[in-house]
């Protein structure tokens, strides 16, 4: 089952690559983050002040982001919510559809949340260009849009100084998402999938 996954997926991968303009191949993943900063190894230069995980005075609020990375041009395609459930996958996913018009499949590869074979969602996969590939199980490391949400971590919410503003959080990471809506060979590389 794990092989015969990630073989599907390997072929929809050489399709894309051979037919960018008909076929698209997105890898597609979700995301919590939080106004408390996430905590992470960091350094300073001997003599000044140590970085520090400032966790404010607030209640801790959370929020989501859907992401799904095109494997051929290195784009980034993100929405945030306060939460994604059936309806705002769906949504999701129609938007992802509108963005590839001229494309005839959509390939869709997915880890195995619960949420993602819901039959509302998969009844929107029978009439659309969009196709679900599913992920072996309990395996993230076939998924490049987790190193995605890594290099999220590193630049924008490990030791972030937005603890006591959430709206400023909320900015800063859509600014840093929406650097990668134009194709990005840095990001194919990043996630490994194009030669150094």
């Amino acid at each position: 089952d794990y092989a015969l996954k990630l073989a599907y997926i390997e072929a929809a991968r050489q399709q894309a690559q051979r037919q960018p303009e008909s076929i698209v191949l997105l890898y597609e993943d979700e995301i919590t983050y939080y106004r408390r900063p996430t905590i992470a190894r960091s350094y300073a230069l001997v003599g000044s002040s140590e970085p520090k995980a400032k966790l404010g005075y607030t209640t801790n609020k959370k929020r989501r982001i859907a992401g799904s990375l095109n494997i051929v041009t290195g784009q980034f395609h993100a929405q945030q919510r306060a939460h994604f459930g059936v309806a705002q996958l769906l949504r999701y996913y129609q938007h992802l559809e509108a963005t590839y018009p001229n494309a005839k499949t959509i390939y869709l590869v997915q880890d195995n949340w619960p949420v993602h074979r819901h039959p509302q969602l998969l009844n929107f996969f029978l009439t659309s260009r969009v196709v679900p590939l599913f992920l072996p199980t309990y395996a993230p490391w076939t998924n490049p849009t987790e190193k995605v949400w890594l290099y999220l971590k590193r630049d924008v919410l490990h030791l972030h100084p937005f603890q006591d503003n959430w709206t400023e959080l909320i900015q800063a990471v859509e600014l840093w998402l929406a650097q990668w809506r134009s194709p990005s060979p840095d990001l194919l590389h990043f996630v490994g999938f194009s030669p150094p």
